[in-house]
This record gives C-alpha cells, sequence and structure tokens, in this order.
C-alpha cells in the first residue's frame, strides 16, 4: 500500500463516528416507535427560567416561560427545536409564537422579542439569549399551561 493511500485511510477513519456517538433509532416509517410523547418540566440552566420540553422522542420543542424585562408581562417563547435523529437544532431564529390578526391589525402571540441587533437569522446565538429577550407590550402575553391527560372534547361518530 501506498504511505498516501495509508495516510488517507487513517485519515477518514479518524473522521468517521465511533459507535458510541451513535444513537441507532429504528426507522419511524417502518418500524413501530416505543418513545412516549412527553412533557418535562424543570428550571434552564443557562436563564434560570421555567423551562418546559414537549417530546415525542423523534422531535421536541422547548420553550422558556418567565417574565422578560418587564415583571408585569409573562411570556413564552421557544429556544430550541431539536430532530433527535440528526442531533441538531432547526430553530435559526426567534419569532413570535403566532401572529393573529384582529379587524386589520397583528398581534404577535407570546410576548417576547429577540433583540434585532442580535444577528442574523440564518444562526441562533444562543450566548446570552436571556439577556437579550424583551417583553413585548403589544404582544398577547402568555398567561399558563396545563398538563394533564387527553380529553374527549366532542361526542362525534365515527363513520
Amino acid at each position: 500500500m501506498k504511505p498516501t493511500s495509508l495516510l488517507l485511510l487513517l485519515v477518514l477513519l479518524s473522521a468517521s463516528p465511533s459507535s458510541s456517538d451513535c444513537r441507532l433509532l429504528p426507522d419511524w416509517l417502518v418500524e413501530k416507535v416505543t418513545w412516549p410523547a412527553e412533557v418535562v418540566v424543570g428550571t434552564s440552566e443557562s436563564s434560570g427560567l421555567t423551562e418546559l420540553i414537549l417530546t415525542n422522542g423523534l422531535l421536541s420543542r422547548t420553550f422558556w416561560l418567565g417574565n422578560f424585562a418587564d415583571p408585569d408581562i409573562p411570556g413564552i417563547v421557544t429556544v430550541d427545536f431539536r430532530c433527535h435523529e440528526r442531533r441538531a437544532s432547526l430553530l435559526r431564529a426567534l419569532d413570535p409564537e403566532a401572529v393573529v390578526t384582529v379587524d386589520g391589525a397583528r398581534y404577535p402571540v407570546g410576548g417576547v422579542v429577540d433583540d434585532p441587533a442580535a444577528g442574523s437569522r440564518a444562526y441562533l446565538n444562543r450566548t446570552g439569549l436571556r439577556d437579550r429577550l424583551r417583553a413585548d407590550p403589544d404582544a398577547f402575553g402568555f398567561v399558563g399551561y396545563e398538563v394533564g391527560p387527553v380529553r374527549k372534547r366532542f361526542g362525534l361518530a365515527i363513520c
């Protein structure tokens, strides 16, 4: 074997992930998924705010709940949207959770905005994120949440 071939082989082997790094996930399109859907509530280590995580084993969405620079306006903001198969965050920028239009006026939902001077919307820089978030006085704020079993809301007959 030539020395350059051996060097290339060593470089390729060192760049490949080890088996301990790879979590082999079943293909959820063809195999039965056994991961439970969960709601995890705790305190964020980076922000000190209440953290609410919704996950189904494939994706998870992380919210921060709290008062952002205004104690009278509670807010909620998505700070991560993660694909567990790829081990990657899909979130690139912060936006309102929704926008409602009433009589032609647009109102953001969530009550939190990111500082526009934070930089590009192509990449979410989480360094100092808690300090950049501001309350939006024109937005619908966050009132609360409830975790419980799924309840039947309507008595619909299924044909």
